[in-house]
């Protein structure tokens, strides 16, 4: 079992002209899993380079990808179940439940 664990560390930084900043990080531990993957040389090294440039590991940055993947497909399957459930309610389109056409008129040329 994993316990949530918090660590406030802050972090100053000198900067030009003497001025500080501050930086605060909170770290909780999360369960991981370790997977294997199989990708080729040439990708593997422009991943570690985009993530050396956006100053991450490249498991984060493969993490933040696949995350957003998964709560893409969470809002599609949301958005299926809401109209699925509009279709069973049905549409009020003014009707009446009458039809007042045929189909030679919705074909007429």
């Amino acid at each position: 079992m994993t316990c949530a664990l918090q660590a406030r560390l802050t972090h100053f930084r000198s900067c030009a002209g003497g001025a500080f900043t501050q930086s605060r990080v909170t770290l909780k531990s999360v369960k991981t899993r370790n997977v294997t993957l199989s990708i080729p040389e040439d990708l593997l090294r422009q991943l570690k380079i985009s993530a050396a440039k956006q100053e991450t590991s490249l498991s984060a940055m493969l993490t933040r990808t696949l995350r957003q993947i998964a709560e893409e497909e969470d809002g599609y399957a949301e958005a299926r179940r809401e109209m699925l459930r509009d279709l069973k309610k049905g549409y009020r389109l003014g009707t009446h439940g009458k039809i007042g056409w045929t189909r030679d008129d919705l074909h007429e040329r």
